[in-house]
């Protein structure tokens, strides 16, 4: 079975490295249901924030709402069904943090759990957090009519866009592009301009869509490979259009983050 790329050594050090402010903290995660949206680095900040999360001493569960890659058991142990309470418990007794997943499908990935499961598994854990939609790879997305399906409960939801999709044709780094091209009325070889950016992060038919009912992040991952220049007009943009939104800044791969 496949599973997950993780970065190498993504998870060590943790509790040498950001003791002022780990991601959880700057993405103001709270106990309870946080589900993670976009592209460009959402599952890895969905898995780095459960390692952070259990070595400060917490009881963690990721999970999904559609489907995902197994993460590397070597860090996050086996994967577990709903039904398997025993070794679920056992597995949080010994190491505070485990994945449980509907039963992967065809192609390896872990299927979503069933509806009536979610307010069990919440109830084990002090954090739940859970994938809620799929962007192949890519840095951007636009969300399908059934996208994303956000985790019944969920009190915060983070939205991820990945920087390095500023300046590129919108059919190399948007998932859904067509969606995007017919919004602007554009090719899907003109490039991703920093407005554009701003309102797939802001608009209700970007990935803010469905997080009505919970408080919203939004994380602009990959900022090592953005200018300054442009990261700042990005954050200008964002704020201008979306007032007192919170946004995080970041380049996970090197384990950097700061409220923008």
């Amino acid at each position: 079975m496949n599973q997950q790329s993780f970065p190498h050594g993504l998870g060590q050090g943790i509790d040498r490295e950001h003791r002022e402010i780990s991601l959880p903290q700057v993405l103001g995660l709270t106990p309870g249901i946080t589900t993670f949206v976009g592209a460009g680095g959402k599952t890895t900040a969905m898995l780095l924030s459960a390692l952070q999360l259990t070595a400060q001493g917490a009881r963690v569960m990721v999970s999904t709402s559609t489907h995902i890659l197994p993460p590397e058991e070597k860090q996050f142990g086996p994967c577990f069904t709903p039904d398997q309470q025993t070794a679920i418990q056992n597995q949080l007794s010994r190491h505070r943090l485990a994945v449980v997943t509907g039963p992967a499908n065809e192609k390896g990935k872990l299927t979503s759990c069933r509806q009536e499961d979610w307010p069990l598994l919440a109830a084990q854990v002090e954090y739940l957090l859970v994938e809620g939609d799929g962007s192949r790879r890519l840095p951007c997305k636009v969300p399908q009519q059934w996208e994303p399906v956000i985790a019944p409960k969920t009190n915060r939801v983070v939205g991820v866009l990945g920087l390095s999709a500023l300046g590129r044709p919108l059919q190399e780094v948007c998932f859904n592009s067509q969606l995007a091209e017919e919004r602007w009325n554009t090719s899907g070889k003109d490039p991703l301009s920093v407005q554009r950016m701003a309102q797939i992060a802001t608009q209700p038919w970007g990935i803010q869509k469905g997080a009505d009912k919970a408080e919203f992040v939004l994380l602009l991952n990959q900022m090592d490979v953005c200018s300054p220049d442009q990261l700042h007009k990005l954050i200008t943009e964002i704020h201008r259009i979306q007032p007192g939104l919170r946004v995080v800044q970041g380049a996970l791969q090197q384990m950097k983050w700061e409220e923008a």
